[in-house]
């Protein structure tokens, strides 16, 4: 809530920083892991060699886990590309990189409903024999944008992790050209989607806003 002296109070909504999960002070488990290896590598340094040699050589571990931890390449840490590496190392030596399933090519075959029935949209992938597939157990529904005349709704069930991610397109015009109450009135109903999610015993786990403004509508 703010506003000028002597009028009402507008309401605001300010985006929040991105989330920073962690285990300990938003620190990851692999933050830790890496700094924890350098302290004791750096110990053990300073023990083995009791001189000047061995503490520069602590510092200098010390500086390499730090580094690991925090310094990011490419928009990675470290520890973050450590397990995509290996896992990449491992799928070249077990000759997992080469894909030999057809069924990518094959592409993807769409079941659409009649017009008369009123049931979603299911996408149903094309069945094929060789090595898993990484979309195995992923399955696509969608609505029908023409019983609403708008935009539908994608959906990716996955059976495996026994979640749901859903995506809707949205699209809005001229709120700045909107008087104040409108507004508010627009900003007070965004605040009321957002609790309704964010209720106690909500199925809701994680909202995503991706924003895109273009000139027009073309």
């Amino acid at each position: 809530m703010s506003g000028e002296p002597g009028q009402e109070p507008r309401v605001r909504y300010r985006f929040p920083p991105l989330e920073q999960r962690g285990v300990i002070a938003g620190w990851r488990a692999g933050q830790v892991g890496a700094v924890a290896v350098s302290l004791i590598l750096a110990v053990l340094s300073v023990r083995s060699r009791p001189s000047f040699s061995g503490v520069v050589i602590a510092v200098l571990l010390v500086g390499l886990g730090v580094a690991v931890a925090f310094w990011p390449i490419a928009g990675r840490t470290g520890e973050q590309w450590l397990p995509v590496v290996v896992h990449w190392g491992w799928a070249g030596a077990t000759g997992r990189r080469v894909q030999v399933d057809r069924g990518p090519q094959c592409g993807t075959t769409v079941e659409f409903a009649s017009d008369s029935d009123a049931g979603p949209i299911r996408v149903a992938g094309t069945p094929s024999t060789g090595p898993t597939s990484a979309f195995e157990g992923f399955e696509m529904i969608g609505s029908h944008p023409e019983d609403s005349g708008e935009t539908g709704i994608g959906v990716i069930v996955d059976e495996r992790a026994r979640t749901v991610t859903a995506v809707l397109q949205l699209r809005g015009h001229s709120f700045a050209l909107l008087g104040p109450v409108e507004q508010d009135a627009r900003v007070a109903g965004w605040a009321r989607v957002l609790a309704s999610l964010a209720r106690d015993g909500s199925a809701v786990h994680r909202l995503q806003w991706v924003e895109s403004c273009l000139p027009d509508d073309g």
